[in-house]
């Protein structure tokens, strides 16, 4: 009894330590300024919600202030979160915050860039020092458990207006247009919704393929993710879950790899035989397009525009840029595109490092993955949760913004990469000192 009790202990200890530290409330404070913009600032707050935004879009600069005072200085044998992947997409975030001198609206390119930088300063203040790649297993977990929190509350919100019958069935594409602020804040748009959606979605289908008690419940979740990602409309999101779906079949082991080629091989035999009835086919295609014909789809609903535009202004500042949310404040609309828009906002230097750090951290992920190095550390699931989530973010990269701006996309991806570098930084000084010691055993 006294060891159960003991045990139970420990585990309430170690749940305290990793989601009820100082700096993890820090990272929850910094989840909460979300949907907020310096626009709050330039008006004293009225009423009681709006003295609680004005809190919000505030409190990132107290957190950097205070996650800052961590930045420098490791100790030996302790690994270090800025580093590797982490490492560049630093440089580019300290590239957009010196090209603040070139925006056209210097006040609020400085609170885009601070607040971004606040990102790397309070998962550098929670990862730093020892038992590193246990705390970046649990910030991710946390930074999940309240993607599915907020997913629940916007849901909760819009339940009203949530979906709207169309031509094409149940949708909730319309829904920013049925409820654009709630609480005096944006309303997230389809495409937030779906997002949100889909992570609790590709964590949900690892654990389903792991778990056996808890599949079920896991199963149930997964669904529901995938209905809702369906129900939203959101082509990039569509396509980014199922992406990530299939990495995670094709990686996750033998079994899922086995049944990932069957479901393949299935669907292309029903879709290119009479099986599925071709009406079926037919609307399916047609609500994946939403009615536009093909010069409209082609033009990815009018981000070939901005994509045009973006480039001709990102041309005449291109080493370092105009700064972030220059896209907003040059051509009048979100440029859609990740790497257009780290060229706008931090120049070639900038989009360099950022795309960079991406490629780096998918080389380090397939490094890890060939030398077994998750299953050394009993990491496989969470390695390949991890990847899932990289999966989905880097196709939705290409037609919306994702890790390159403060916001939800940041705020799950910069931990996954902190969890590639510090499980592969772990790995390579265990590697060094395994060397160092059998240099020593030949030499003596």
């Amino acid at each position: 009894m006294k060891d159960i009790k003991s045990d139970s202990s420990d585990k309430l200890t170690s749940w305290k330590q990793y989601y009820l530290s100082f700096t993890a409330l820090l990272w929850v404070s910094l989840w909460l300024s979300i949907n907020t913009g310096p626009w709050v600032l330039n008006r004293s707050p009225g009423g009681f919600s709006e003295l609680i935004n004005y809190a919000r879009t505030i409190s990132p600069f107290f957190v950097l202030v205070i996650a800052g005072f961590t930045a420098f200085g490791t100790k030996k044998g302790h690994t270090s979160p800025l580093s590797g992947p982490v490492k560049w997409w630093l440089v580019y975030g300290l590239v957009s915050l010196f090209a603040c001198f070139m925006s056209v609206s210097p006040a609020d390119a400085i609170y885009w860039a601070f607040i971004y930088l606040s990102v790397f300063a309070v998962l550098n203040a929670y990862v730093k020092g020892p038992d590193a790649l246990n705390k970046a297993v649990h910030i991710n977990y946390l930074s999940w458990f309240v993607t599915g929190a907020v997913l629940l509350v916007l849901l909760f919100i819009a339940r009203d207006v949530l979906f709207v019958e169309s031509r094409w069935g149940l949708t909730g594409y319309g829904i920013y247009g049925a409820m654009p602020t709630v609480a005096d804040m944006p309303m997230s748009r389809s495409s937030g919704l779906a997002r949100f959606a889909a992570i609790p979605g590709v964590i949900a289908f690892v654990l389903l393929w792991k778990g056996r008690i808890k599949r079920l419940v896991w199963a149930a979740v997964f669904v529901f993710s995938a209905i809702l990602v369906y129900l939203m409309q959101s082509r990039g999101a569509i396509l980014g879950f199922g992406f990530a779906l299939s990495f995670v079949m094709l990686f996750l082991g033998r079994k899922t790899r086995a049944v990932g080629i069957f479901l393949g091989i299935l669907i292309f035999i029903l879709l290119f035989t009479d099986i599925i009835p071709e009406d079926f086919v037919r609307f399916q295609m047609e609500r994946f397009m939403r009615g536009q014909d093909t010069d409209q789809f082609y033009s990815m609903t009018g981000r070939s525009r901005a994509w045009d535009n973006g480039w001709y202004e990102a041309m005449k500042s291109p080493v370092i840029g105009w700064g972030p949310q220059a896209d907003r404040m040059l051509i009048d609309e979100h440029v859609h595109n990740t790497y257009l828009y780290t060229f706008l906002s931090a120049g070639f230097i900038g989009a360099v490092a950022f795309a960079g750090g991406i490629i780096y951290a998918w080389l380090i992920f397939f490094r890890m993955l060939k030398k077994g190095i998750a299953e050394k550390y009993d990491q496989k699931t969470v390695f390949i949760q991890i990847g899932g989530i990289l999966a989905f973010f880097t196709i939705r990269s290409i037609p919306e913004v994702s890790g390159a701006m403060f916001g939800i996309d940041l705020m799950l991806m910069l931990p996954a990469l902190v969890y590639l570098t510090v499980l592969y930084k772990t790995d390579s000084d265990a590697e060094s000192t395994s060397k160092e010691r059998r240099k020593i055993k030949i030499k003596w």
